[in-house]
């Protein structure tokens, strides 16, 4: 289990963010996965769990970003689209990314090798 004290909430990171939403959701339409005013929606506050592992989380594949979330958009994306069982959130620092990378069998973005 990935502590939830390493992460930001989703209120903290692009899933929040409309304008990068909207984009998610121009190309992706996912009803369930985001709230009438078009954030995405994080049941447990962390953690955006694609259509494919949504009624099964325990399929999720854990995708970790950084910052506001880098490559959130993207990676939903992809989730709605090729019916990848993906869960997306963010650390709460580069440094706690580097270490839940680290530490745990998860998925994750970096802009260099």
């Amino acid at each position: 289990t990935i502590p939830s004290d390493r992460l930001l909430p989703c209120s903290d990171t692009q899933l929040q963010n409309l304008p990068s939403m909207v984009l998610v959701q121009r190309f992706t339409p996912d009803p369930d996965g985001f709230s009438d005013d078009g954030l995405a929606i994080c049941e447990d506050g962390y953690w955006w769990l694609s259509p494919a592992c949504r009624d099964t989380p325990s399929r999720c594949i854990p995708f970790i970003t950084a910052g506001n979330g880098w490559l959130l958009g993207g990676t939903m994306q992809r989730a709605i689209a090729y019916n990848m069982p993906i869960a997306v959130t963010t650390a709460s620092t580069f440094e706690d990314l580097q270490d839940l990378v680290l530490t745990h069998r998860v998925t994750y973005y970096n802009w260099e090798p």
